[in-house]
């Protein structure tokens, strides 16, 4: 459980560290000329980066409910592994 700013800091910048990471992922995966590819890789980057940044997080599938309509439509697919959540916005500066 995240106590603290500070740490709550750090697994914020862990998780957009992650998030740089499998955009890299993903734009390298953009540059192979073959159909739907990229998409491919994009839905399971997400499948892998959601569960992952809610983990880090420590949210619940409760927590998630009360996300509003749009965030728990794009996490609903991710309840069947375990986890549900999200990760959306600007990184602040720190």
């Amino acid at each position: 459980m995240i106590a603290t700013m500070n740490e709550l800091n750090r697994v914020r910048d862990e998780c957009y560290d992650m998030v740089k990471q499998r955009a890299k992922i993903s734009a390298g995966t953009s540059a192979i000329p073959a159909l739907a590819i990229d998409v491919a890789a994009d839905v399971a980057i997400l499948l892998e980066l959601i569960p992952a940044v809610n983990k880090r997080f420590g949210l619940s599938k409760e927590q998630v409910a009360g996300y509003d309509p749009q965030i728990r439509e794009l996490v609903a697919a991710n309840r069947g592994r375990g986890h549900a959540g999200c990760a959306s916005g600007n990184r602040r500066a720190s």
